[in-house]
């Protein structure tokens, strides 16, 4: 529930705002029946060791539980003022963050502003999967990403969590696309 006039609707958003991404706990819920076809292919059981993390399973790799960003996102709007937000799930970085985008603006995103997890460059390798399968499938190692002024970059850096600044809000007739 959320009061009147506090929604956060990416109306807001203008150029030159900041888009900044928050670490995913891993795949969460998404791209599980590709995951299980590359696991079948390679004849893997989830109770073997993985090849990237030996001291896991690939059944602890996968099936890591999602975090959930609620009480991250909750603290943060204490402190500043959150134009737009994305959940990264199913259609990938570019098509939840477009969601949130004005008409006019694109969300331009830097493909080398982060390290993609291990178990991501897994897949893409084991199962041989083009790149724009693997943006479009998995969140890339980012489970959550919000929308700031650029001035506003101080109080969220100084709350302690992990923060990715990734991108840079420009005008576009596209809502978001890697630069």
């Amino acid at each position: 529930v959320v009061e009147g006039g506090k929604e956060v609707t990416g109306a807001s958003v203008e150029e030159g705002d900041c888009i900044y991404a928050f670490g995913s706990s891993g795949a969460h819920s998404n791209g599980f029946s590709l995951i299980r076809a590359i696991m079948k292919r390679k004849k893997l059981s989830y109770s073997d060791s993985c090849e990237f993390l030996p001291s896991k399973t690939w059944g602890h790799v996968w099936l890591k539980p999602t975090e959930i960003y609620v009480p991250l996102i909750l603290k943060l709007q204490q402190h500043l003022s959150i134009k737009a937000m994305a959940h990264i799930t199913g259609g990938g970085i570019l098509g939840n963050l477009g969601r949130v985008i004005p008409d006019g603006l694109c969300a331009h995103v830097q493909r080398q502003s982060w390290k993609m997890p291990a178990m991501f460059q897994w897949l893409q390798t084991a199962g041989k999967v083009p790149w724009e399968d693997m943006e479009r499938t998995f969140n890339l190692g980012l489970g959550y990403m919000i929308v700031i002024k650029e001035s506003d970059e101080s109080k969220l850096t100084k709350l302690g969590k992990k923060v990715y600044k990734v991108g840079k809000i420009k005008k576009g007739l596209v809502r978001a696309c890697w630069d």
